[in-house]
């Protein structure tokens, strides 16, 4: 599974004392003592400055960059949090979840899904001691993807395992994951009855 990591530098939350091209460079440097390919992860999303409100205000004028992380464990993007965060950067947001089979796992559930309605339909038209023939028509109802879509500030998607206490001082450190991948679709089904 992978993450895609927002990751805003702003001078203004750093009270001036660096530029942006400053805290650029540093957050470049934690990501690259990190390991990570930047040519392929780390995108420019958004540029702002608050010039408009100086010229009303007579303020400083202040400037943001937003960034797109790729990640592909839990792990990394918790070590992403952490060494930033020595530089100041703070404002760090997991957006998207996404995981390479998730189009062969929507159709796997939607399978089940109408398969669970056939069963239904079953065992009502036993009931009135007929049977449920072939489909009529098949819906698709309000469906549940958790960790798709965009998820600012959404804590539980990564979960932390402790470690075992028989590594003593030389433990890797806890194991970090992201949270269980949860589809849900809800089918209406309507079948004939013989």
């Amino acid at each position: 599974m992978a993450s895609r990591t927002k990751i805003i530098n702003n001078e203004e939350d750093n009270k001036a004392k660096q530029t942006l091209e400053e805290i650029e460079e540093s957050m470049i440097r934690k990501l690259q003592q990190l390991e990570i390919n930047l040519d392929s992860a780390l995108k420019v999303i958004d540029i702002a400055s608050n010039l408009k409100q100086y010229w009303l205000a007579k303020d400083n004028i202040f400037t943001s960059k937003e960034y797109l992380l790729l990640v592909h464990d839990a792990t990394t993007a918790g070590r992403v949090f952490r060494e930033l965060e020595t530089i100041n950067i703070s404002n760090i947001t997991i957006q998207l979840l996404e995981h390479s089979k998730i189009e062969y796992f929507r159709k796997l559930v939607k399978i089940e899904a109408v398969k669970a309605a056939k069963a239904k339909a079953e065992a009502m038209s036993n009931a009135i001691g007929q049977s449920a023939g072939r489909a009529l028509y098949i819906e698709e109802l309000n469906s549940v993807n958790r960790f798709q879509g965009y998820m600012p500030g959404v804590a539980n998607t990564i979960m932390v395992r402790g470690t075992s206490e028989i590594y003593g001082n030389r433990s890797p450190g806890p194991i970090i994951e992201f949270g269980k991948l949860e589809l849900e679709y809800k089918v209406m089904a309507r079948f004939k009855l013989n």
